[in-house]
């Protein structure tokens, strides 16, 4: 008999909603402070992990990345398998998986594939967020047909 592990996830007001239903492939994210960017994403990259998908999330510094990975962490506990802050990875049961990666390595990424990739505070990279995005970031979606929320 299969376990049943409930996980709650927290609701979307209208315009998370929204971007979070888009069938776009590649989704950036034009809203206010309070808007409650990270914390619809947080739920999100939570959601299709625990979906079996792979997500890659990125964020400018490891100060700005810790506070979503103990968020995530914490609400797929009742299905993670190894979780670890030094690696910056959360496995689950099923193969799903998060990934953290900071960008202030130009090569954050690289040679992982992903069915999802998130990018939190890409605003805050000081230079070279488009070559990151090109040349580590974006290949990463190749292997799945990716999509990228940012």
């Amino acid at each position: 008999m299969a376990t049943e592990h409930v996980i709650e996830f927290l609701p979307f007001h209208a315009g998370q909603k929204k971007i979070y239903r888009s069938p776009a492939k590649r989704k950036v994210i034009r809203a206010g402070r309070r808007f409650g960017k990270t914390t619809m994403l947080e739920q999100a990259g939570g959601n299709w992990a625990a979906r079996q998908m792979r997500v890659g999330w990125f964020a400018p510094s490891y100060k700005i990345l810790l506070p979503s990975f103990k968020t995530i962490r914490d609400l797929l506990k009742p299905i993670t398998i190894s979780s670890s802050k030094t690696d910056s990875i959360i496995e689950l049961i099923g193969g799903g998986l998060v990934e953290f990666w900071t960008l202030d390595n130009p090569d954050a990424g690289r040679s992982r594939k992903y069915h999802k990739v998130i990018i939190d505070e890409g605003s805050l990279v000081k230079k070279g967020m488009r070559d990151i995005w090109e040349q580590a970031i974006e290949p990463t979606l190749l292997d799945f047909d990716g999509d990228a929320v940012m």
